[in-house]
């Protein structure tokens, strides 16, 4: 499974470490490893370390099912080397019914984990069960977005001088992305620290990739975009615009299973994850989504390329029991937030900001009850069913 690890190694630490555990479970505990101490988890390249303790949890959930165990990073910002995934769960990891494993950090602003992959999504699992990220901040090494400021526009076209430090399309483009999807321009206010999308008369303009268009740089920070569209823009000279670029992986990938949660959580650069395959029982709690430092003196438009949370996905089996709770997620380059396909959930005392797409998008869902949310530039969209809210029902 892991190249860099050899299996003759692997088995003599396990039994190493396994042969002081009891062979039977009475009552279930919390244990905590501290995966620096033995694992060997480092912060110059946390992956093989990690990839130890998910091999060691799944062998210690055999004996000890209901146990939670803590995995746990202290201080510090661990970069993820290598061409897979950071944390990669393979298929059906599976603790017992009251059993629980954490990724446990000591909260967003004091433990770092960075993924240096361009392409493959940061978690990877398939039928997962009773997983909990708890006080993380999942980055990328990297700038994912651009922007810049309008120099001409004319029929079909836009003409942009990126803005000082920003990435140059090409740049992006390069990692991952197939086709024309996910290409879009968009106005935003002109303010160096907090930029803000222009509603009026600013619906998002999909423009058409170089290999199939004449999109093409005109010079090392100026380009020309060709729009879909054969019109004349309505922007004028000097209008900031943020260049939306989908590409790469998703922070988290996640399709069947049960019982999946982040807790003190926070994504900057690459912002979305998709949880799907029926999977239910997910809850994000005091989560935040939020711009990256600032660029050549300048607060990127865009948090990320992407969006945030994707719960479900149109064909896919119903999703129950989503509590998305206490969260403010800004500025992402897709909805902050998406429900397909969702069943008796709840949207509570979040802040969505500055959405590129909508503040929620809540497709096919029922039973859905929206309380104590404030949105700014960003109003959610139902599709598919009434603009109903539902609160009278007893969700946790």
């Amino acid at each position: 499974m892991f190249k860099y690890i050899a299996n003759r190694n692997y088995s003599l630490f396990l039994l190493s470490f396994l042969i002081c555990l009891p062979f039977s479970q009475t009552d279930a505990k919390t244990v905590e490893w501290d995966v620096t101490q033995i694992f060997g988890v480092n912060e110059a390249n946390a992956k093989p370390g990690t990839d130890l303790a998910i091999l060691a949890a799944r062998d210690y959930f055999k004996s000890h099912p209901n146990d939670t165990l803590n995995l746990y990073f202290p201080s510090g910002t661990y970069n993820f080397l290598g061409e897979d995934h950071s944390i990669n769960f393979g298929n059906k990891f599976i603790p017992g019914k009251k059993g629980r494993l954490v990724f446990l950090g000591d909260g967003f602003e004091n433990t770092v984990f960075i993924t240096k992959n361009r392409r493959m999504n940061d978690i990877n699992g398939r039928n997962l069960y009773r997983v909990l990220f708890k006080g993380i901040h999942f980055s990328r090494d990297y700038c994912t977005v651009t922007q810049g400021s309008v120099i001409s526009v004319a029929r079909g076209e836009v003409i942009i001088e990126l803005h000082d430090g920003f990435p140059t399309p090409d740049s992006l483009w390069q990692y991952g992305i197939t086709g024309g999807w996910g290409l879009y321009l968009r106005q935003y206010s002109d303010d160096p620290d907090k930029p803000k999308v222009l509603n009026e008369n600013n619906s998002s303009r999909p423009w058409i990739p170089w290999d199939t268009s004449g999109t093409y740089q005109i010079k090392e920070r100026t380009w020309r975009f060709a729009l879909k569209q054969n019109i004349i823009p309505a922007y004028k000279k000097g209008d900031v615009i943020g260049v939306k670029i989908k590409h790469g992986g998703q922070t988290y990938w996640i399709n069947g299973g049960d019982d999946i949660a982040f807790d003190n959580c926070k994504w900057t650069q690459k912002t979305r994850g998709v949880l799907r395959g029926g999977i239910s029982n997910i809850r994000f709690s005091n989560c935040l989504i939020d711009q990256g430092p600032k660029i050549g003196g300048r607060t990127p438009c865009l948090s990320s390329p992407g969006g945030g949370p994707q719960c479900g996905q149109p064909g896919d089996e119903r999703i129950e029991n989503v509590i998305i709770e206490n969260c403010r997620f800004v500025s992402t380059g897709d909805d902050n937030l998406a429900f397909f396909n969702v069943d008796n959930s709840i949207i509570r005392n979040c802040t969505f900001i500055d959405s590129f797409g909508r503040g929620t998008l809540l497709y096919e869902v029922t039973n859905i009850c929206l309380n104590g949310n404030t949105y700014i530039r960003c109003a959610p969209l139902w599709q598919g069913m009434d603009a109903e809210s539902h609160c009278d029902k007893a969700i946790p």
